[in-house]
C-alpha cells in the first residue's frame, strides 16, 4: 500500500495493477485507490479506475458474504470514488463510470435487504411473540387437552 503514494508515477502505477490481480486487503485498499483517481499523471489515473471497478465487481459478488459495516464502507468508498469519475477533469472513459454506478447499485440492493433481516432478528417485540407463540402452544397446556387425556 506505501507503494501506491511513491513519488514515481510507474510505480504508483505497476502497484494499482498488482493490486487488481491479487485483491489483497480489498477493504483496506479502497480509501487508499481513491487518491489514484486524482492524480496528475494520466497513466495512474486510468490503471486506478480499472482497479477500483474490479474490486467493485469482486464486492457485488461476494456482496452477501461482507457484514453490514464492511458493505456500508465499501459502498462509501465506491460512492466517493463515482464522483471524482464523473468530473470532467478526471478524463476517464463513461464505461468505467457506467460499471463502477452499476455495482453499486447492487451493493445498494444488498444494502437494502439487510435492515428487514437484521430488524427481524433484533427486534425484542419480534422475538417476544415468537416466544409467546411457541410457548403458548407447547410449553403451557391447555385445558382442553387435559379434560381429553382425563377420559
Amino acid at each position: 500500500m506505501v507503494l501506491l503514494k511513491d513519488s514515481n508515477a510507474n510505480v504508483r502505477s505497476s502497484a494499482a495493477s498488482a493490486l487488481e490481480r491479487i485483491f489483497a486487503e480489498t477493504k483496506t485498499a479502497l480509501p487508499q485507490l481513491i487518491p489514484l483517481l486524482q492524480d496528475s499523471d494520466a497513466s495512474v489515473r486510468s490503471p486506478g479506475a480499472h482497479v477500483l471497478r474490479s474490486i467493485a465487481l469482486h464486492l457485488q459478488e461476494k456482496a452477501k458474504r461482507l457484514t453490514s459495516p464492511e458493505l456500508n464502507q465499501a459502498v462509501s468508498n465506491l460512492e466517493s470514488a463515482l464522483k471524482i469519475l464523473d468530473e470532467p477533469k478526471a478524463n476517464l472513459s463513461q464505461p468505467t463510470s457506467a460499471n463502477l454506478r452499476a455495482y453499486i447499485n447492487a451493493l445498494k440492493a444488498e444494502q437494502s435487504n439487510r435492515p428487514f433481516i437484521k430488524s427481524l432478528l433484533t427486534s425484542p417485540y419480534i422475538w417476544g411473540n415468537y416466544l409467546f407463540f411457541v410457548f403458548g402452544l407447547f410449553g403451557i397446556r391447555p385445558r382442553w387437552l387435559l379434560k381429553c387425556t382425563e377420559l
